[in-house]
């Protein structure tokens, strides 16, 4: 679920399910053109969000309709298949998603681009508070974070999996995860 707090928000859900609240007053599903299973959705304004879900699916709203977006491809060649569980952004040209196999992808306002995968982990969200401040978290207690350059391995001391990451924006960070953790970094 995400919101701009105006009156405009999105819920995804199972088999490509979107529903808008696009006039302020009434939730109304919206067509998406897909069938995968949606997990998250993230948008830098009311007129615009990036939705995310299995099997490498992005969706972008943009001029009124869903669009299908590609990530780039790798090295390998191969597709991008991993599915993706959170996305959060700073602007319409920064983007992140994460996902399965230690994914994390970047958007910069034209492509979608692999920043790391090949980990065993699956990173359940993303939050940041600039985009030199960005928090990812996962299975297992895994917290990684981008400081504008490298993502780099965060100790949590948790080993339980991570669900979710929200920040203060004055420092603070807070991850929650199973059986009640609750992490908190940063500012007092």
């Amino acid at each position: 679920m995400w919101g701009t707090g105006a009156g405009s928000g999105w819920v995804v859900g199972d088999k490509g399910t979107i529903l808008g609240l696009l006039n302020g007053a009434t939730w109304a599903a919206v067509p998406s053109g897909s069938t995968a299973d949606l997990y998250a959705v993230w948008g830098p304004s009311a007129a615009e969000a990036w939705a995310v879900g299995d099997k490498g699916t992005i969706l972008h709203w943009d001029k009124g309709q869903w669009q299908p977006k590609a990530v780039e491809l790798g090295d390998s060649g191969a597709p991008f298949r991993a599915t993706l569980h959170g996305v959060w952004g700073t602007a319409s040209s920064d983007v992140w998603a994460v996902g399965s196999l230690g994914s994390i992808l970047h958007y910069n306002g034209t492509v979608w681009r692999i920043s790391r995968e090949g980990g065993e982990e699956t990173l359940n969200a993303i939050w940041g508070s600039s985009p030199k401040d960005v928090w990812a978290v996962g299975t297992a207690g895994v917290v990684m974070h981008y400081d504008g350059t490298d993502w780099t391995a965060s100790e949590s001391g948790a080993t339980v999996d991570l669900r979710t990451v929200w920040g203060s924006g004055d420092g603070a960070t807070w991850i929650a995860g199973d059986r009640g953790a609750l992490l908190r970094r940063g500012a007092p």
